[in-house]
């Protein structure tokens, strides 16, 4: 595949680096995308990508969204939200954990809304444009009632 696709990514990282953490990843973000840099896009001559063509991806350029929601998406959040329901959501907005649209309030004791690079620091070692993320579990013994408010068919 082209060096040009290659290119085009990292110079994505580059234009993004300045608004990265410069935590823990930063280092592995730099392993990766050299990694990235000297072997390119996976093809399906490599054991592990045999099943899996990335050329279109790689014919495409494409860019990591913008941390800033689009205008007018007060309204589609509204939309998407499950109304009527008591319940807690997570929001993401163009990939980005959004703790103020988020409902949280009053989680069940025993379960837990954890930084993702602190409660599992191997999951982005694969993402090199990871910005970290939150893992939601139950601690071991916790008793949390399932609740399914859909029809299931």
């Amino acid at each position: 595949m082209s060096d040009t696709a290659v290119k085009h990514y990292i110079d994505e990282l580059h234009r993004l680096q300045e608004s990265l953490p410069g935590d823990k990843l930063s280092l592995i973000r730099e392993a990766a995308m050299g990694q990235f840099q000297a072997r390119g896009f996976p093809t399906t001559r490599q054991e592990n990508w045999k099943y899996t063509d990335v050329k279109p991806i790689a014919r495409s350029a494409f860019g990591i969204a913008e941390a800033k929601p689009a205008a007018g998406y007060e309204k589609q959040l509204e939309l998407a939200r499950l109304s009527g329901l008591e319940s807690h959501e997570l929001v993401f907005i163009n990939g980005r954990f959004s703790v103020e649209h988020s409902r949280l309030q009053d989680l069940p004791q025993g379960v837990v809304l954890e930084d993702i690079v602190l409660w599992r620091p191997g999951v982005c070692q694969e993402g090199r444009f990871c910005r970290g993320g939150f893992a939601l579990g139950k601690l071991p013994g916790a008793d949390v009632e399932r609740k399914c408010p859909c029809k299931c068919t």
